[in-house]
């Protein structure tokens, strides 16, 4: 009996970091969800999507640029 609660002390904080991991990696996950789901309303893909737009007309300009 000694032998498996020595066992449980050892493994006891262990346990516990591990379940702060757990919660920790599962808040991370949580705010990437999230940010994911503002990434996604109209008004955020609207302004992805006018965002490579003029970047691509950038980058056509500087392709277009007569070389010297």
């Amino acid at each position: 009996m000694h032998y498996i609660y020595s066992i449980c002390l050892i493994f006891l904080p262990l346990t516990s970091f591990y379940r702060k991991k757990i919660i920790h990696m599962h808040y991370n996950i949580n705010t990437i969800n999230i940010f994911r789901a503002k990434e996604n309303t109209p008004e955020a893909v609207y302004k992805k999507r006018n965002r490579e737009r003029v970047m691509q007309i950038s980058n056509m300009a500087h392709m277009s640029e007569p070389l010297l």
